[in-house]
This record gives C-alpha cells, sequence and structure tokens, in this order.
C-alpha cells in the first residue's frame, strides 16, 4: 500500500454564471487536425465559442486519451462576449477524521490530564485552519486496571460532564457528535488494534468518505495481528479478529496510522512493563507515512509530554496535507436568469503554464481514464465534479485556479 502525503494547496476557484442570449444560427461543427468533431450538447441554442488553433479559421477539437484543450490565443479560447455575473466559490478543504485508541489501564493513569490538554489543543488548530475534523476517541471513561481515573475530555472539544457510557461501549458523558464520540472502551496493553477493528459499527458513521482518516494508537504492548492483518480489514478485504472486515472499507490512500507507543519495547518510564516491541504499528506507521512519539517519556523523568509533540506535529501535518476540493457548487442564477446545464465549462490555468479547457466527460468510466469534468447529477445537477486525473493536476498545483463558466455552449470529450 502506497500513501501519498501532499502540500498545501493554495487554490483560487472562481464560479462564472454568464447570461447568454439565444442565437437562431446552427451550431458550428469543428473538428481538429484529423477531422475528430466536437459534440454539442444543446444543438439548438448558445452563442458558439470562438476557436482558434493556430489561427482564427483553424478547428480544434478535444479527443479523447489528450489532457484537456490549451486555452490562449493560438488555442482555444471561451470568449468574454456574453459577459455578465459573476459569483465565486468558496475554497473547501477536505475534512479529516481521527480515530485515536488510548490505553487507559494503571500504568497510563498519569499520563490523562496531558491527553486531554493534547486533544483540545489538536481540535482547535484545524478548526482555526478551516479543516472539518471529526474525533473519536476509544478509550475507558472510568477507573480500569489499576487506574484512579478514566479518561474524560473538557471543553471545547468535550462536554466535560464526566461518566461511564448508558450501555458498555457507547458514547461516555463528554461526547458532543458529529465533532467529538467518546466509545467508552477500556483495554489495555496488545488490545488497542482489536479495539479499533472491532468497533467499526459504533463510529463509522462518523467517518465521511471523502475525509483523511488519522489513526493514533497509544499503548504500552505490542499487537498480536501481523501488519498485513491490519490492512486486510481496514480496507474491507479479510478479517483480522473477530469481526468481519470493514464495509464499507477505506481505500489504500485515504488513511495513515501514527501512534504513542513504547517503540524500544521495555522502558524505564511508562514503558517499564512493556513486553516486547511493538513491530506491526511500527510497521504500519512507516508504510502510510505516519507520526511516531515514544511513549516512554512520559515517565521517564525527561519532562517531555509525547502526546502534546505527536498531536501537534499531527495538527500540522493535517493543515500541511490538507487538500482542496474538487467538486464546486454551482451557484443559483441571478435574478432574471436561467441557468442550463448544457451551457458550462471549466477552464484550469496557473501561473505556471497556458490555461486548459477541461472537456465534459459523458460517463464516470471515461472520467477514470481521461482528464475533464463531470456533473454529480446529469439530470438535475448541484455540482461541478473534476475527474480524478485532472484532480490530481489541480491539487498538486499550488498556483491552480479553475473558472467554471456559464453561458458558452458546453465541449463535450468525443470518445
Amino acid at each position: 500500500m502506497t500513501i501519498k502525503h501532499d502540500c498545501l494547496i493554495k487554490s483560487s476557484i472562481i464560479m462564472t454564471l454568464v447570461g447568454c442570449a439565444v442565437g437562431g444560427s446552427s451550431p458550428q461543427e469543428r473538428s481538429n487536425e484529423d477531422n475528430t468533431p466536437i459534440a454539442n450538447e444543446d444543438s439548438t441554442s448558445a452563442l458558439q465559442p470562438e476557436v482558434t488553433a493556430g489561427g482564427p479559421s483553424d478547428p480544434v477539437a478535444v479527443s479523447s486519451g489528450g489532457t484537456g484543450v490549451s486555452v490562449q490565443d493560438d488555442n482555444v479560447l471561451i470568449t468574454d462576449e456574453c459577459a455578465g455575473v459573476s459569483a465565486r466559490a468558496e475554497v473547501e478543504f477536505l475534512p479529516t477524521d481521527v480515530i485515536w485508541a488510548i490505553d487507559t489501564s494503571g500504568s497510563m493513569n498519569a499520563s490523562f490530564p496531558a491527553i486531554q490538554q493534547a486533544l483540545n489543543d489538536f481540535s482547535q488548530r484545524v478548526i482555526d485552519a478551516g479543516i472539518d475534523a471529526h474525533i473519536i476517541l476509544l478509550a475507558g471513561a472510568e477507573p480500569f486496571l489499576g487506574s484512579n481515573t478514566g479518561l474524560c475530555v473538557p471543553p471545547p472539544l468535550g462536554s466535560g460532564q464526566c461518566g461511564a457510557a448508558a450501555t458498555p461501549g457507547g458514547a461516555a458523558a463528554d461526547s458532543l457528535e458529529p465533532g467529538f464520540l467518546h466509545l467508552d472502551l477500556p483495554f489495555g496493553m496488545t488490545m488497542g488494534i482489536p479495539t479499533l477493528l472491532d468497533n467499526y459499527e459504533s463510529y463509522k458513521h462518523l467517518l465521511r468518505p471523502n475525509a483523511l482518516t488519522q489513526f493514533v494508537m497509544t499503548e504500552d504492548g505490542p499487537p498480536l495481528q501481523t501488519t498485513q492483518q491490519v490492512i486486510d480489514h481496514i480496507e474491507g478485504r479479510m478479517s483480522a479478529t473477530f469481526t468481519p472486515a470493514w464495509d464499507p472499507p477505506l481505500s489504500p490512500e485515504s488513511w495513515v496510522f501514527n501512534g504513542v507507543i513504547c517503540k524500544d519495547g521495555i522502558g524505564i518510564g511508562t514503558c517499564i512493563l512493556a513486553f516486547g516491541v511493538p513491530v506491526t504499528t511500527l510497521e504500519l506507521i512507516e508504510m502510510t507515512g505516519g507520526l511516531l512519539s515514544n511513549l516512554d517519556d512520559a515517565g521517564n523523568g525527561s519532562g517531555q509530554d509525547p502526546f502534546s509533540d505527536l498531536l501537534d506535529k499531527l495538527a500540522e501535518a493535517v493543515i500541511v496535507g490538507a487538500q482542496v476540493s474538487c467538486e464546486y457548487t454551482i451557484p443559483e442564477a441571478p435574478a432574471g436568469e436561467t441557468f442550463n446545464r448544457d451551457m458550462v465549462n471549466v477552464i484550469y490555468s496557473s501561473s505556471q503554464k497556458a490555461p486548459v479547457l477541461y472537456p465534459k466527460i459523458p460517463d464516470d468510466k471515461s472520467c477514470d481514464d481521461n482528464e475533464g469534468w463531470r456533473y454529480d447529477d446529469p439530470n438535475s445537477p448541484s455540482k461541478v465534479i473534476l475527474c480524478p486525473a485532472a484532480c490530481t493536476t489541480v491539487q498538486n498545483d499550488m498556483n491552480a485556479a479553475i473558472d467554471v463558466k456559464f453561458g458558452c455552449e458546453t465541449q463535450l470529450l468525443i470518445i
């Protein structure tokens, strides 16, 4: 499994709604150098875009297998003859879901205040950065195996009302859904992975399909499951425990594993009772590009706080790694105008290259293979969605701008 880290994308997304007069002339048939025509979705109305390729009279086509058509003086130009009202779409970062499983046995008791503070600091940082975060805590809410108390998260992340769940494994009193869910699930060493995997049904309603999921494991013992077993369970292939593999599963590039663990096995602080190196957790962190802090620092007299250390780094990674959404809401037409789904064009521009006209893709399968765009609902569209290849191009370009222009006839990809 390969996990990719993306840098922060500062993207300008502009949606321009243009009112065009209805022309009575028949649409021009255009073709490229091999005479492949460009289809017109609405052949009865709309002003035609001015098209140039090497000269004002040379036609241009959009054919399959390409990466769009350059939009410039010597290529394609969607004209401003229908200049009108514009609306700006907000740039939205994709959300982040964090699942933190924490050993609440007696060896962890002294670390509870630091954990509670670190959770609040983390959530505030990502919220301040404009990222929608769901935080799911899997940990006991009452004393367990020698601990004096359970975990209870104060405001603003938690409610501050401490107490066990009404039913075993249910939501503890400090939960504030959807932003924060604390499942009352006490566990000790070696049981972190099963706790995370086996309680999926209780928290999967908070996981968003377009979110990056960050797992954080905190325990002082080594997992009993292998690395591949955990991956297969999360990605829906095969169960690693007594519960079924996840359904719906997470996709391979949508999750990252992190840990505050006894990375060297037995230590002199919190890890004094650890009886082995947590090989599985270490491999999951390495394979997914996650973050690692040494749990032993919490009690070895060094004065270091491994919880705030990891969550500070995680907050930075979430913020810096945030991706711009590739779905753009279509603004409502202004008074006196009517939205026409057949008069929309998408143009990608950057300071590093000439603007590119992305064609509309006729079906989902073709969208997987070509740079272009589609509607969320062909019959009643509310969003313009970039196809995966175009989305990747835009998200990897720190100077990207997407203009969704309304008023000139939609350019379709010919398959």
